[in-house]
């Protein structure tokens, strides 16, 4: 379900869905992993997704935890890519850093589930972006990292 939110800035009106998901970020197809950036306010934003057994995170039957980092690195693209749509030419970020990664749960998580991630940018040092990215299951925390980001105007790779 989408939710709708309001700034005293500006509107959402309703959530960035899965069609408008891909405005936000370069991934396509499988690789597109989150569904809906259900919350922005400048400086972090939440986003969901829906567990999909379809999807590459899922592996014998079973959700794999380490891939809560894409999940986490497409929700950092998804707010950074709002936060800069007004832009004509948006610039392209590369992740250069995974620090502090950590697992807070090993909670059983199965197709269907709702996975929810929050991205707080913590320091913005243009061309370098530090954000603190946590990923929910049930309420509950179940993996966190800080990750850093490169911005450039090129493609780089």
């Amino acid at each position: 379900m989408c939710i709708g939110w309001r700034s005293p800035f500006f509107s959402l009106g309703a959530c960035v869905s899965l069609e408008k998901i891909e405005r936000l970020i370069p991934h396509r197809s499988l690789m597109k992993t989150i569904d809906e950036l259900i919350s922005f306010e400048a400086g972090g934003g939440e986003v969901k997704l829906i567990v999909d057994p379809q999807k590459p995170y899922f592996e014998n039957a079973k959700f794999e935890s380490l891939f809560s980092i894409e999940l986490m690195a497409q929700s950092v693209a998804a707010v950074y890519g709002y936060s800069v749509r007004s832009q004509k030419k948006p610039r392209i970020g590369y992740l250069i850093s995974i620090d502090s990664y950590e697992m807070l749960s090993f909670e059983e998580v199965n197709a269907g589930d709702e996975l929810r991630i929050k991205v707080k940018l913590e320091l913005n040092a243009e061309p370098i972006g530090v954000y603190q990215v946590e990923c929910s299951h049930r309420g509950r925390p179940f993996s966190k990292a800080q990750m850093k980001v490169f911005l450039t105007d090129r493609k780089i790779i």
